[in-house]
C-alpha cells in the first residue's frame, strides 16, 4: 500500500450541480455537511435528489453575482486541473476582497494542488484567523500533513475536529481510518470504522469499509461496498473519495467494478427504528453559504 495521498479534498460544485473530480478541498463553508474554496465542497451524498441551486435574483448585488461567476469559473478550472488559472482567479478576487475566507481557502487549495505547501499553509491559517470555525480551511490545513505522510499528526488533527455533524464526521473518520491503515494498524482502523453509525449520510461510510476490505485483501467485499455506495449515493465516490482510495492503491479496476453485482439491500442492515430518510440529504446553496437540506 502506498502511504502518500495527493492533494487536499475537493468536492462537488453545487452551484453548477455537477460533481467535481479532484482532491483538495475548495469549499464554501457548510455548517453541517461534507473536501476546496468557494462552491467546492465534497458532495459525499450525491445520491440524494439534487435540489436546483438558486440563481442570483434581480435583487442580488452586482458584486455577489460577479463573485459567483468568478468562483464558478474557478471550479471549472479546478475540475480540469488547471490550477494556475484557479490561482489567478483567486488572487484577483483576493485583491478585491482580502478578508473573504472562501476566496482565501480557494487560494490555499490551488497552491496545495501545485505542491506549494509552504505557501499554502499560511494562506489556510489566514482564512482561519478571519473565520476560526471555517471547517474546510482547517480540514485542508490538516490534509497537507496527511498528504505529506505525517499520519499521527494528521490523525490527531482530524480527531480534534469532531464532532461537526454526521456527514462531516463520516469524512473525518474515513481519513482517520486511512491514517491507521497507512501504519498497518488494521485493528485500530476497524475500531474507528465500527463507531461509524448506520444508516449513514454519506459515501464516506462505504469508502471506509472498502478501504479496510482492500487492505485485508478482500477485493470482492471492497467492490460490494463501492457498488452499494453508488446505488445509495450515485456519483458521490467520484472525486475526493475515489482519488484518495486510488492514491492508496485501493481502487478497483474498471473491469472489476463493472462486473460487481449491485446489492439489492444495504451491505449492513439498517436500524429498523432509524429515520428512513437519514441518508436522503443534499447540500443546498442559499444566501452565500451551504447548508444541509433533507
Amino acid at each position: 500500500m502506498r502511504g502518500r495521498v495527493s492533494l487536499p479534498v475537493l468536492v462537488a460544485l453545487l452551484l453548477a450541480a455537477i460533481p467535481l473530480h479532484a482532491s483538495p478541498t475548495i469549499s464554501m463553508e457548510s455548517p453541517s455537511a461534507t473536501p476546496l474554496a468557494l462552491p467546492l465542497v465534497p458532495n459525499l451524498s450525491a445520491g440524494a435528489a439534487a435540489k436546483p441551486t438558486p440563481t442570483p435574483v434581480a435583487s442580488a448585488s452586482t458584486g455577489a453575482a460577479i463573485k459567483s461567476a468568478a468562483m464558478r469559473r474557478a471550479a471549472d478550472a479546478f475540475n480540469q486541473k488547471d490550477f494556475e488559472t484557479v490561482l489567478k482567479i483567486a488572487e484577483t478576487r483576493f485583491r478585491e476582497d482580502p478578508n473573504d475566507p472562501e476566496v482565501i481557502n480557494l487560494r490555499g487549495a490551488a497552491l496545495s494542488e501545485l505542491r506549494r505547501f509552504d505557501e499554502a499553509r499560511p494562506v489556510f491559517e489566514e482564512a482561519l484567523r478571519i473565520k476560526p470555525d471555517h471547517f474546510w480551511a482547517r480540514f485542508n490545513l490538516i490534509e497537507m500533513d496527511f498528504m505529506s505522510g505525517k499520519f499521527p499528526v494528521a490523525r490527531q488533527g482530524f480527531e480534534a475536529m469532531k464532532p461537526r455533524g454526521k456527514a462531516e464526521d463520516e469524512l473525518l473518520d474515513f481519513k482517520i481510518v486511512l491514517t491507521h491503515l497507512a501504519e498497518n494498524n488494521t485493528d485500530a482502523a476497524q475500531s474507528v470504522a465500527d463507531t461509524m453509525p448506520f444508516p449513514c449520510e454519506s459515501a464516506a461510510w462505504y469508502a471506509s469499509r472498502a478501504a479496510l476490505a482492500f487492505h485485508m485483501g478482500d477485493r470482492s467485499r471492497a467492490h460490494e461496498y463501492l457498488a452499494e455506495s453508488e446505488r445509495v449515493f450515485p456519483g458521490a465516490l467520484s472525486g475526493f473519495l475515489l482519488q484518495t482510495l486510488t492514491d492508496f492503491g485501493m481502487s478497483p479496476s474498471q473491469e472489476e467494478f463493472a462486473a460487481t453485482p449491485r446489492p439489492v439491500a444495504p451491505v449492513q442492515p439498517a436500524d429498523p427504528d432509524a429515520d428512513p430518510d437519514a441518508r436522503g440529504f443534499t447540500l443546498d446553496f442559499r444566501d452565500g453559504d451551504f447548508s444541509i437540506a433533507r
